[in-house]
């Protein structure tokens, strides 16, 4: 049990806590105002192509070809799937319709037998 004495610190402590995370909502100085129009001229001029280097038109052409070719590969990828899934479905309902014929088969003999 904890003694008297150490109740109001433990008590004031959680009080303090939760005033550190209170605000009004009002900006203070430590807030800073951030110019959107500054930051969009930023990024044109990151995205000029005048403005880089030939060592960076030549890096940023080869991830260019590099993403094409992995796009490529995964498309190709993703076609080879499909037509395997397509096959391995037209194989399940060929085996379904056989089922069926070979049923229907047992199902007119049985009537058969029965006249």
């Amino acid at each position: 049990m904890l003694p008297l004495r150490v109740l109001p610190f433990i008590a004031a402590g959680g009080y303090a806590s939760q005033l550190r995370f209170y605000s009004e909502g009002k900006p203070t100085e430590g807030h800073r105002k951030i110019n959107l129009d500054d930051d969009e001229r930023w990024i044109e001029a990151e995205f000029d192509e005048k403005l880089r280097s030939p060592e960076e038109r030549y890096a940023l052409e080869r991830q260019r070809e590099t993403m094409k070719g992995l796009i490529k590969k995964i498309r190709n990828e993703h076609k080879q799937h499909m037509h395997e899934s397509v096959r391995e479905r037209d194989a399940q309902i060929d085996n379904l319709k056989e089922q069926i014929q070979t049923m229907e088969k047992k199902l007119q003999q049985l009537t058969n037998e029965k006249q």
